[in-house]
């Protein structure tokens, strides 16, 4: 289901409910238990004499395990329908546009993604190591010959043989003239993927393992602190921004050398 269709957040919660188990039976029930809320309210915002509060909402998307683009489009759709005045519900009826408009854009950048059936994405989020191939391929307009793939990463053979032979059948790499060059194949891997937690699990691993040998060009940070409600979403802001700048860079950057960039913001419970 495609959430950034709608433009009301009960006509969104309705057809997720009903594409649960039993057709969300009892779902309800749990969800006002959840929120601390009676049945009876929660029927009243579902039919539209009430609506949620901001900080229900917010508590709604994490019951309802939104992703978090998801879930700043469901809370600017609550908002939406609890304005009080027109100047700010246009306000905010045109930061949705907006919204709506960027994650089009996104969507549209990773399609390709699609093509990989469910074994080649086992296959590909298994290990850093294909992702980190399938762009070295890019470093150089020629593309890289097997025997410079083994050279750099430092593999036999047999296994550099068999990493480009899935890239090259994924459409993920192309082969023309003896030479390996990245394909127009994508890879995005969405919060809600079985592959998510194995790919970043991959690349963490790795970071961990650089800041052993770290040159001094290199940045590795890990910065533990204690912060208000209100600054944690800021610094949230702050770190999308920054990807968001780092994507724009590397869409007219010259490939030249592989770098990873992982970048971290959470919560330390126990």
């Amino acid at each position: 289901m495609d959430q950034f269709n709608h433009k009301n957040y009960r006509d969104y919660l309705k057809e997720l409910i009903e594409k649960k188990p039993k057709r969300g039976r009892g779902e309800w029930q749990r969800l006002s238990k959840e929120l601390r809320i009676h049945s009876t309210l929660m029927s009243q915002i579902m039919s539209g004499r009430r609506d949620l509060t901001d900080e229900q909402a917010f508590e709604l998307s994490n019951l309802l395990d939104l992703t978090e683009s998801e879930s700043e489009y469901f809370q600017l759709l609550v908002k939406i329908e609890r304005a009080s005045t027109k100047i700010y519900r246009d306000h905010l009826t045109e930061k949705l546009s907006e919204f709506r408009k960027e994650v089009q854009k996104v969507s549209k950048r990773f399609t390709k993604e699609e093509g990989l059936s469910e074994a080649e994405k086992s296959i590909f989020y298994s290990s850093w190591i294909y992702s980190a191939i399938r762009l070295f391929c890019s470093t150089t307009t020629e593309g890289q010959t097997l025997e410079q793939v083994i050279d750099y990463f430092k593999i036999s053979r047999a296994r550099a043989s068999e990493y480009l032979d899935f890239l090259v059948q994924s459409q993920l790499c192309d082969f023309i003239q003896g030479k390996y060059l990245i394909g127009k194949q994508r890879t995005y891997v969405d919060r809600g993927s079985i592959h998510f937690l194995k790919h970043h699990l991959n690349w963490r691993m790795k970071s961990i393992e650089r800041s052993e040998k770290a040159l001094p060009q290199e940045r590795l940070y890990t910065v533990t602190m204690s912060v208000s409600e209100e600054d944690f979403d800021r610094i949230k802001e702050k770190t999308s921004v920054l990807v968001n700048e780092v994507l724009k860079i590397t869409q007219n950057s010259t490939p030249e050398k592989l770098v990873c960039l992982n970048c971290d913001l959470f919560i330390i419970e126990p």
